[in-house]
């Protein structure tokens, strides 16, 4: 029987684990897992709270559906009656610009785009900045370079204004970074595959907005479950022996070890196993692996990560001015808050409270995490002050409650996927190491989900070590 390793027990780890068992349980080879994780409670950056009969999420809220994986996995765990869609009665994203909310062009998103005339009226471009996007069909598209920032490919394609007060809050805001870092090409490559293909990204949209992809998407764009995300990784967990998961354990090696590995814990407990899945953040791994390959455990290190923080609020809506109808509302760098966006999640997902609103502030992008990494009460003290400027709300709200992420969200920055592949390249070095999770190929929960159970596949099929 082979033993496999897994390092995380967040949404890629477990997604690994599952994988890993579930092939021995058809017929595959038998599989031993025991899962390593440094936290006290499984499940990552997924983490549901419970509260009265609903629910607080200190990390992500929904997952994006319009990427296969994450429903794909929803099914295989029997879950697909718990699927809670966004609400068709609050939808609506507002940018918070010049001092107020401004309501972004219906229909515009990260696949599709808004009609003439919405574009035409909305008051978040001026005249000359809707003229300018307008005219994005128009500009060549000129030689696509092997990597360049999603700063300087958007103001080029859309003009400035659109660039910065419309994309990057939408697509920047996803990596908590800096729009003029990032690598398009590992963030965003459809917009560079449309204009390839079309020559221009609205061509583009419209064409696939108007064909087969758009009557396929049978439910919106993010859902979550009933009671909470983490519904999906305690399901997970069902179907992994609870002695496999070993919590609150520090793993500080990973070394070869005969045919195989082991596994060293600061605790000094160890574990010969025959194959290793990372699914920890490549920083993580870096320190795991510094002394049996230094340059691999640089190259781990050169992925840089940002600290984040989610704010929950909970407020009586009867003693506070009417939240406007929506899903929330993101905020451009350029306004100078330390909020990056806000989700009105009881708007966005119903079952909360009749009396109540459930705010969730971000605050935290690359450059600009102070405050992200200060400790609650001042955090909270921030949010206040700026919630009340930005929605008159000068009322204490009934619940207080900061998630801290810290060095949590990785920056795919120029160059990034030459990167990867050198530390892809650096891992097959080391035969029965595996590396998955949101360092490498995609930050959001159906790629996690992907990229765990893949590592999984890869460790099955491989014949090195004793299995």
């Amino acid at each position: 029987m082979a033993k496999i390793a897994v390092l995380g027990a967040g949404i890629t780890g477990l997604s690994a684990a599952y994988e890993l068992l579930r092939s021995g349980q058809r017929g595959g080879p038998p599989v031993e897992v025991r899962i390593f994780d440094s936290g006290k409670v499984p499940g990552g950056k997924i983490q549901t709270q419970k509260y009265k009969d609903y629910w607080i999420e200190d990390g992500p809220d929904a997952f994006l559906t319009i990427k296969p994986w994450g429903l794909e996995l929803v099914k295989d765990l029997g879950l697909t009656q718990e699927l809670l869609e966004t609400s068709e009665d609050n939808r609506g994203i507002f940018i918070y610009w010049g001092g107020r909310l401004r309501r972004l062009p219906e229909g515009m998103g990260l696949t599709s785009t808004p009609d003439l005339w919405t574009l035409l009226t909305t008051d978040i471009l001026s005249l000359t900045g809707r003229l300018r996007m307008l005219l994005e069909p128009l500009i060549p598209a000129g030689v696509v370079a092997e990597d360049e920032a999603m700063g300087p490919f958007l103001r080029r394609r859309l003009g400035k204004e659109a660039a910065e007060r419309l994309a990057f809050p939408l697509l920047a805001g996803i990596h908590a970074g800096d729009p003029d870092e990032l690598s398009l090409r590992s963030t965003f490559p459809q917009f560079l595959e449309l204009t390839r293909e079309h020559g221009s990204i609205g061509r583009g949209l419209l064409r696939i907005s108007k064909g087969k992809q758009k009557a396929a998407l049978s439910m919106t764009m993010w859902a979550t479950l009933t009671g909470g995300l983490s519904r999906l990784t305690e399901s997970l967990l069902g179907h992994i022996p609870k002695d496999a998961v070993h919590l609150d354990t520090q793993v500080v090696k990973v070394k070869p070890c005969g045919s195989g590995w082991e596994v060293v814990c600061a605790d000094s407990q160890t574990w010969k196993c025959d194959k290793v899945i990372s699914a920890v953040p490549a920083w993580a791994l870096a320190g795991m692996v510094a002394d049996i390959d230094g340059a691999l455990a640089r190259e781990l290190n050169d992925i840089p990560f940002a600290s984040t923080a989610a704010v929950t609020l909970v407020y009586d809506k009867r003693t506070i001015p009417a939240v406007p109808k929506g899903f929330g509302f993101l905020v451009p760098r350029t306004e100078g808050k330390n909020i990056t966006a806000v989700t009105f999640f009881s708007h966005k997902f119903q079952g909360a409270p009749a009396n109540e609103i459930h705010l969730r502030c971000y605050l935290g992008r690359k450059g600009q995490e102070a405050l992200a990494e200060s400790g609650e009460a001042q955090i909270v003290s921030v949010v206040r002050e700026e919630l009340f400027e930005m929605l008159g709300i000068d009322k204490p709200p009934t619940l207080s409650r900061v998630a801290h992420w810290n060095k949590a969200m990785p920056q795919y920055a120029l160059g990034h996927m030459r990167k990867v592949r050198d530390i892809e390249a650096a891992v097959a070095r080391h035969p029965g190491l595996f590396i998955a999770g949101s360092s490498y190929h995609g930050v959001g929960i159906p790629d996690c989900i992907r990229s765990g159970r893949a590592a999984a596949l890869s460790a099955i099929e491989d014949g090195h070590g004793r299995d």
